[in-house]
């Protein structure tokens, strides 16, 4: 699998599809197995190469192997790290429309990639499904939410989320803290980052 993965690393780019889906075939001449993919996939995010994490997602769906919720967070996720929310909207809605549940990898991965695009509102949009997608609220997704109402300048959205990451008894972090407390300041509002930093550390940072 390692050598798989550096073998699609190693190719020129821009890297053709026949190419890639050639190196594939021959790498897993009777289909990966799913966390073969997984890995393969995930390994692409770390380099932050999307597009060609697209691409092996696109083998998967023209060889007609098997893909999880997994496989779509890993894609995902290696979008977020290039800001490329249109591509990251576009999977999540894929997952929705192939019956994949939804987790808190691959929404809190299309929250940064929306964040981090300019596309701040949509993230807080995503939040604000997840009781629909029956998603689990944890640290990683609070997070992701702090941090867009961060970029958007919304300081009351961020200290409203703090609030309710206490009172859902949700562990916070060092990006927690830091991303509450900027959208503070950013809004002018030092009495409530002085407050924030005095609640923060009391719910087990």
């Amino acid at each position: 699998m390692q050598a798989a993965l550096q073998e699609i690393l190693g190719l020129r780019a821009p890297v053709r599809l026949d190419v890639l889906f050639t190196t594939l075939d021959e790498a897993f001449p009777d289909g990966p197995d799913s966390h073969s993919s997984s890995r393969i996939l995930s390994g692409l995010a770390k380099k932050r190469a999307s597009d060609l994490a697209l691409d092996v997602l696109s083998w998967h769906d023209k060889r007609k192997y098997e893909v999880n919720c997994y496989h779509y967070s890993a894609v995902i996720n290696a979008c977020a790290k290039t800001s490329s929310w249109t591509q990251a909207l576009q999977l999540f809605g894929a997952m929705e429309r192939n019956s994949l549940e939804s987790n808190t990898v691959a929404i809190s991965a299309a929250m940064s990639a929306c964040e981090k695009g300019g596309e701040w509102e949509k993230a807080l949009v995503l939040f604000g499904a997840m009781a629909e997608h029956k998603v689990e609220f944890d640290t990683v997704v609070f997070n992701a939410a702090i941090s867009a109402s961060k970029t958007g300048n919304k300081w009351e959205r961020a200290v409203h989320l703090v609030g309710m990451l206490v009172k859902n008894r949700v562990a916070c972090n060092k990006v927690t803290f830091s991303a509450a407390i900027s959208a503070c300041e950013k809004g002018g509002k030092w009495e409530k980052a002085l407050q924030l930093f005095s609640v923060l550390p009391q719910s087990k940072m």
